[in-house]
């Protein structure tokens, strides 16, 4: 049974883009549910060619993968201050994962300063075997 995961940046690209909703069609990596730094190996290593889709929107894919990037991805490359960011992430994962987390926390918390820490502990949405079960 699939959810919904409308709306969330993670979701587009889990699920790649869909041509009925964003006019665009296709994913960004060759494993889309695999989180790692593929994106940022992709751009760099990749060669893509210019296409539009059949709802009129302009993007770039990949003859070998048929994997896509947008014109925004593709932009990263054109700014030196931007290019090292995506140098840097893929050579290092770890230096992505890094930076994400700490990216996603602050979107996350919005704000709220110590959210984490004190308003939210498993065990007050799980029982306690579902808290010690095996890390993801």
């Amino acid at each position: 049974r699939r959810q919904s995961h409308r709306g969330t940046v993670w979701s587009t690209y889990r699920w790649g883009c869909k041509l009925e909703r964003s006019g665009f069609e296709g994913y960004w990596t060759e494993e889309p549910l695999k989180f790692d730094n593929a994106y940022f190996k992709d751009m760099l290593s990749k060669e893509y060619a210019s296409e539009t889709t059949a709802k009129g929107c302009p993007q770039h894919r990949n003859a070998a993968t048929g994997t896509i990037m947008l014109i925004s991805d593709l932009a990263l490359l054109s700014d030196p201050a931007f290019k090292g960011h995506v140098e840097r992430y893929a050579a290092d994962q770890s230096a992505y994962f890094a930076d994400f987390s700490e990216a996603w926390v602050k979107l996350q918390e919005n704000g709220c300063s110590d959210l984490r820490d004190s308003l939210w502990h498993p065990r007050l949405f799980f029982s306690p075997d579902v808290v010690t079960g095996p890390r993801l």
